[in-house]
């Protein structure tokens, strides 16, 4: 699925096959594609693999938008043979994977106080 540095998402055939893999940098990933994937995925949800799978859903066709910026190598048909459980752990990933950078930018002194 992924390392540290770079997440993978596989495209499978109707046999499900796997005839595609592509793959995103994490640290490639720009703040406004974060932004947008935290506003349409609500964090709180992310404990919760039903809720997070309706509100993948619902916005599915905005999501896939911005997914296509870390993916860029995918094609709006390969989107519809992407596995659900894999796609919901790449979109976990990238929220888990920022929220982890977020913590690790130091603070000044005067923030800290």
């Amino acid at each position: 699925m992924s390392n540290n540095n770079t997440i993978k998402l596989n495209v499978y055939d109707e046999n499900d096959k796997v005839i595609k893999t592509v793959t995103a940098k994490m640290v490639k990933i720009k703040f406004g594609t974060i932004r947008a994937i935290m506003k349409l995925v609500k964090v709180e949800s992310l404990d919760n693999t039903k809720e997070l799978l309706q509100t993948v859903s619902d916005v599915w066709d905005k999501l896939i938008e911005i997914l296509s910026k870390c993916f860029p190598d995918m094609t709006e048909e390969d989107w519809e043979y992407v596995d659900v459980m894999e796609l919901i752990r790449v979109v976990m990933a990238i929220i888990r994977f920022s929220s982890k950078k977020i913590e690790e930018v130091p603070m000044d002194e005067d923030e800290k106080n």
